[in-house]
This record gives structure tokens, sequence and C-alpha cells, in this order.
């Protein structure tokens, strides 16, 4: 039968079972240096950016979910073309807000166009792309229901800089 026993606190020796063994675990005992210490900042070279690769992390009032849509918005602005960020798309099977959210919904004359950018990193896994897949296909057959054009994805970590975004823009859109 086991007995409660109290042990104070101040012994340093733990025990095993029946066993004493002597402490072989000690404190950290910090060094205090004293006197004033002398830190050296580390040289900094300064980083070289365009006037235009200076991001605010917004898109037209709301926080901007990567660098690429930045760029992309700051595209579509450029070519003045209109259109909506974070457009949400409601399906069948849905509880109100937890609806599709596509990233560009582009107004190129009377033709709606959802556009998407994809970063690398964050859709490489297979689990993810499987994901990614089956989000596209329900978010197309929902779309082609309102007579909207497929969701245009676009290259993994494109565009890569502003230049790269207005060719994906001349390219993509008739208006642009």
């Amino acid at each position: 039968m086991s007995k409660l026993v109290f042990r104070d606190p101040a012994i340093k020796t733990p025990r095993f079972g029946r066993a004493i063994v002597k402490s072989i675990v000690k404190p950290f005992q910090y060094k205090i240096v004293k006197g004033p210490v002398q830190i050296e900042p580390a040289p900094r070279t300064p980083v070289q950016q365009d006037a235009e690769e200076l991001f605010t992390g917004f898109i037209h009032g709301k926080t901007a979910g990567s660098v690429l849509e930045e760029r992309l918005a700051r595209a579509l602005d450029e070519a003045g073309l209109q259109f909506i960020y974070q457009y949400p798309v409601y399906g069948a099977y849905q509880i109100p807000g937890e609806e599709n959210k596509i990233d560009f919904m582009v107004f190129d004359g009377p033709v709606l166009i959802p556009l998407e950018p994809r970063g690398g990193f964050v859709h490489e896994s297979p689990s993810k792309q499987a994901t990614d897949q089956r989000r596209i296909q329900i978010l197309n057959e929902v779309l082609r229901r309102y007579g909207i054009k497929d969701i245009v994805q676009l290259d993994f970590d494109e565009p890569r800089d502003m230049e790269s975004a207005r060719k994906i823009i001349r390219d993509t859109f008739v208006r642009a």
C-alpha cells in the first residue's frame, strides 16, 4: 500500500523509487556583466525598391491577401478596368458568412471575368491542390449559372513584378 509523503522543496537530492540519486541537474546560473555594455548595430545595406513596388497592404479599402493581389490591382487600375476585390459567390449549400470569395471580378465591358492569382508556397502541397481544384470546380459551376465565364487562374507566383502584371492584364483583357 502506498503512503502519502510530503517532501521539503529545499531538498536537492531527487528520489527515484527507493534509491537516492545524487543531484546531477543543477539550476542554470546567469552570468551578470557589470558596467555599460557596448552594442554595435549590424551594418545595413539599403534595399533598393522602385516607387511602384512599395506596397500598402490594401486594395480598394480592403486588406490585401498577398503582394501578388496588390500588384494585379495596381495593374488593373492603371489599365482603367473596374473590378470588385474579394467578390463573394453564394452556393446552394453554404452558410451565410462562409461564402467563397473570388479575388478579382473584372468588368471587361459588359463581360465579367473572374481572376485569381495563386501563391506557389501556399498552394504547392498535393492536398491543397486537390482542395483548390474542387473549390474552383464548385465556383465555376455556380458562375456558369449566372452566365459568367470560368475563373482565370494565373500561374504560381505570377505576377513577379509590375511589368509582368501589366503584361498579364494586356493579354487577358480586351479593353486593357
